[in-house]
């Protein structure tokens, strides 16, 4: 977390929620919590794999640490 007044890391938190709930959620009728957690946990599977970021180059966040590493 960051210091009182400065609010950088939440960005990139509330970014991801955001997209988390126009991609998905908002698209679906939840009926349960076990429904609402698979629902979170194949996103963020997507979100790290498959979707690409253009603030990294048009790639997915594991493709750019694997190149980064490399």
């Amino acid at each position: 977390m960051s210091r009182v007044k400065e609010l950088n890391d939440n960005a990139y938190v509330e970014s991801f929620f955001n997209r988390l709930k126009l991609e998905r959620i908002k698209r679906q009728v939840i009926e349960a919590g076990e429904r609402l957690k698979n629902i979170v946990s194949r996103y963020m599977h997507y979100y790290n794999h498959e979707r690409i970021h253009m603030s990294i180059g048009g790639v997915s966040p594991v493709s750019y640490e694997r190149e980064f590493n490399n």
